[in-house]
């Protein structure tokens, strides 16, 4: 309940944290709760000590100045003030100072409150202490009736800009009244008058609202606006009528009746309103409120009440009140009076009390004299015989000393020898695992070149043999990648790029991956979640590879013919998702090893490599959530993952601003895409990431697709690789057979990975490709391009300039020959090109929708994601020099935003 609290005033944060502390303070619903909230936190600090015992006192006496428990108060304040030497926290003691002055203002002991003001050094507050200053500074002088200084601090705290700064404005007009500046105070009651058509009574308070119409009343009454005066008052009547504060009823109708004099008073004075409520009434109202008042407010109305009877000749009634009036001055002349006695008779009986505590402390120090003369004797004695074996114990702690510094250093050196080994055994592993991708990528490629015929057609043994080879290559290429991914994260170098992710969506479409291995198995996969969830701030990467290696283990491990569980439940300021299959299960004496790097359940024999569950709880953690296993040998086991709401506990550099970037370059609402894909789920999450920003129409394979192209028009098609009846590949060639759909932009999405399945892709001539998994980012980025793209070409088409065929072919092989050159300008183009540059330019608009220079970077980024997928480089910096670009933060930067994730995920 009080975490963090004790930091609440150290530097500037300190007004946010004591607010926190306050507002705790205020949310309990009854005094009683209130006083209990007080009594804990004072628990809370005895028990820990330190800067919190002056908070408590603090505390303690803000609770009871509020209740005009000032004796009380002021204890706490005194003793919370004692404790502050020991602690170097200004604000708080600026404000215990503060609340000092209140409180002894409120006792009368003006003295002593300006004294504690004047200590204060204004330059170590923040403006809400400031305004406290001045406020008690205001309140001091008030009771003095100094209207110069009143004057002087309203000024600054309406200057101070915080606070209630109505409730201000309205005191300084009293004020500026009484020193009879009634031009200067012209400029506030215009202010006044605006708060009242601005504001209500709530945002200023009911009382200052009140006090606003009374108020600027008297100063329409001195310049003799009466009907301004008339007006304002009788709008009064509507919440003084439902507001209990005796003392603002006697004021206000006070006011009234004086309103009502200056009128009779001035009948040649022309007045076009007449007031709503008769003099009579208004008496009633204020003889009916004023014995309940506080005494000052008893004062102000009789005061009002005796020029009334005069100004009509009831001398009566201005007798009866004149001698009330004299009565409660008396009263509280008398009253005064006991209140110097009490204190005098406190003074003395304090007197007495030092002068006996005196004669004791000198008695006591006497008899303490004679017992120190004989302790000194025997102190003598003793300190020989102690020295004597503090000499020995010395002696043999240097001996000791000298052989545990020893150890020490001999532990300290084995420490250093053993951190040494680990990050060379980490160093060893990464150099280890570069090395193997240029090799393995040299031996796939190698073996997909025979399996494709390239050498000659191979029997049926050879196709297998090789067949094997090369998914054991991959096996051991991905098993290399994921030991880099380990190796990223335990050396602290993986950054985040966190946003909003729907979890649920997630898990569906990499499910979907998996739909013929399911198939194969003959297994179910059954959801269990609530009708609403919370979206999650994840990293969209690296949650596809944590659930990709969990699902892959589920599928893995499950008995054929089963059922794989999958729930998704809220938990607080959590949302846990759990997997379960049925299978063989882990032994309970192995559960802990699970997420241990390399461990394989069973007999080890299992396929795998050990480091999938290893990485996944890697990532949760990076996350800042929590990965548990639980399972029961032959029957089940379960995986469940806790993620936290909200992004509070992210750093700001963690969250991911590419999907913004992306969405802003082109409107919302306006482009038609068209989604062609056979699973139901991943249509329906690939619809969920798109919709935001355009219309979207949905096909389930490619023959209603067709279909659909005659009947709209669409500006961008997304499309799966491999679906049932008719493919991906076969829906794109008949879609450009169709003349309205020649230059339609195309991104596939496909699940295959192999370099010649990429090469296909690209050698029909596709707009780009997604591989299966992706991220969100990934794919509103890819769409994003393409249709800037397509907008900059259509543009460009209106120029009519004659291309002929081979310029776009010439000019592409033109740049990938000369694509390390980081000289690659417009004027080298068109000098190779054999044209000017003006005409290489609107040729180059004409044919790719770029500028020369923008087709140059397109060229570039798309060959250094080539270079990337074959994995036969160690570094993105040296993939960014070979496609000639000198800055590796101007690489990055770009990369992500043209394909919508880091170049490090292509490796």
């Amino acid at each position: 309940m009080f975490s963090n609290i004790g930091n609440a005033f150290q530097g500037n944060d300190g007004y946010d944290t004591e607010m926190q502390l306050f507002n705790q303070y205020y949310e309990q619903k009854d005094l009683t709760a209130r006083k209990e909230f007080v009594v804990q936190f004072f628990e809370v600090a005895q028990d820990s000590g330190g800067i919190y015992l002056p908070m408590a006192h603090y505390l303690a006496a803000h609770h009871l100045r509020v209740f005009s428990k000032n004796d009380s108060a002021l204890y706490h304040f005194k003793k919370g003030y004692e404790m502050m030497p020991n602690y170097d926290f200004d604000l708080l003691k600026g404000r215990l100072m503060i609340i000092g002055a209140a409180l002894y203002t409120n006792t009368g002991n003006s003295v002593e409150a300006l004294r504690l003001l004047n200590e204060i050094d204004l330059k170590k507050l923040n403006q809400f202490e400031k305004l406290g200053v001045h406020w008690e500074r205001y309140r001091i002088a008030s009771l003095k009736l100094d209207y110069q200084d009143m004057e002087t601090f309203l000024k600054e705290l309406i200057g101070n800009g915080v606070g209630n700064v109505v409730s201000f404005r309205r005191r300084l007009v009293g004020v500026l009244i009484e020193l009879g500046k009634l031009e200067e105070a012209k400029q506030y009651v215009d202010d006044l008058m605006v708060d009242l058509v601005n504001k209500t009574p709530k945002e200023v308070g009911t009382k200052d609202y009140i006090a606003v119409h009374y108020t600027a009343t008297l100063y329409f009454i001195r310049t003799k606006e009466f009907d301004k005066a008339i007006s304002l008052m009788d709008s009064g009547i509507k919440y003084i009528n439902t507001f209990p504060k005796k003392e603002v009823k006697v004021n206000f109708w006070s006011r009234y009746l004086e309103l009502l004099d200056a009128i009779a008073v001035n009948e040649k004075v022309f007045v076009t309103k007449r007031p709503s409520v008769e003099a009579a009434a208004v008496l009633a109202k204020i003889e009916e409120a004023l014995p309940l008042a506080n005494a000052p407010t008893q004062e102000f109305g009789m005061n009002i009440l005796i020029d009334h009877f005069k100004l009509i000749n009831d001398w009566e009634s201005a007798f009866t009140y004149s001698k009330k009036l004299i009565d409660l001055k008396e009263e509280r002349f008398y009253n005064d009076i006991a209140k110097v006695y009490e204190l005098e008779k406190q003074l003395l009986e304090r007197d007495a009390e030092i002068e006996k505590n005196k004669q004791e402390l000198a008695q006591q120090e006497l008899d303490e004299s004679r017992d120190i003369q004989i302790l000194l004797i025997g102190l003598v004695t003793a300190l020989t015989i102690i020295g004597f074996l503090i000499y020995l114990n010395l002696r043999n702690s240097k001996m000791r000393g000298a052989r545990l510094a020893e150890k020490n250093t001999l532990i300290r050196e084995q420490k250093d020898r053993i951190e040494n080994l680990n990050e060379l055994q980490k160093q060893f592993f990464i150099n280890v695992s570069h090395e193997f991708r240029t090799p393995l990528t040299l031996v796939l490629g190698n073996l997909g070149s025979l399996l494709n015929g390239r050498f000659g057609k191979l029997n049926p043994g050879q196709n297998t043999a090789l067949s094997q080879a090369k998914e054991n290559s991959m096996r051991l290429l991905n098993l290399v990648r994921e030991m880099l991914n380990l190796s990223k994260l335990e050396s602290g170098n993986e950054q985040l790029a966190v946003r909003e992710v729907a979890l649920l969506e997630k898990v569906r479409s990499i499910i979907s991956l998996f739909d013929s291995l399911l198939e194969q198995k003959g297994l179910q996969v059954h959801y269990d979640y609530p009708e609403t969830l919370d979206k999650l701030f994840l990293d969209e990467v690296k949650v596809e590879t944590i659930f990709y290696n969990l699902i892959a283990n589920a599928i893995k491990f499950s008995a054929p013919n089963t059922v794989i569980e999958i729930g998704l439940t809220e938990e607080g300021d959590s949302q846990c998702i759990s997997i379960k299959n049925t299978g063989e299960g882990i032994p309970q004496k192995d559960l802990h090893k699970v997420f241990d790097k390399f461990y394989r359940a069973g007999s080890g024999q299992t396929e795998g490599s050990g480091v999938g569950l290893t990485l996944a709880k890697e990532l949760v953690l990076l996350h800042g959530g929590k990965i548990e296993i639980d399972s029961k040998q032959y029957e089940w086991t379960a995986v469940s993952v806790k993620f936290l709401k909200g992004s509070e506990h992210f750093k700001p550099e963690d969250f991911d601003q590419s999907i913004e970037q992306e969405m802003e370059r082109i409107p919302v609402g306006v482009h038609k895409i068209l989604v062609v894909e056979d699973n139901l789920e991943m249509g329906a999450y690939i619809e969920s990431v798109l919709s935001k920003s355009f219309k979207i129409t949905r096909a389930n394979n490619g023959m209603e697709a067709l279909s659909i192209l005659g009947q709209a028009s669409l500006d961008l098609i997304v499309t799966d690789y491999m679906m049932p009846g008719m493919s991906g590949e076969k829906f794109y060639k008949e879609l450009r057979q169709l003349p309205d759909y020649k230059s339609t932009p195309v991104v596939f999405l496909t699940a295959r990975t192999m370099e010649s399945d990429k090469q296909r892709l690209l050698r029909l001539g596709v707009s780009d490709y997604i591989l299966k998994p992706f991220a969100e980012s990934e794919l509103l980025a890819v769409v994003s391009n393409l249709l800037v793209l397509k907008e900059e070409r259509n543009e460009a088409s209106a120029s009519k300039v004659n291309i002929d065929d081979q310029f776009t072919d010439r000019l592409k092989l033109l740049v990938l020959d000369n694509i390390s050159n980081q000289g690659l300008s417009p004027t080298f183009l068109s000098d190779q090109l054999s044209i000017s540059e003006r005409s290489m330019f609107r040729k180059v608009k004409e044919a790719t929708g770029f500028t020369p220079l923008a087709y140059v970077k397109e060229i570039r980024l798309q060959e250094a994601r080539r270079l990337l997928e074959t994995g036969s480089f160690n570094s993105i910096s040296e993939v960014a020099f070979l496609v000639g670009f000198e800055n590796l933060s101007h690489f990055s930067s770009s990369f992500k935003k043209r394909f919508g994730k880091p170049a490090t995920d292509f490796k």
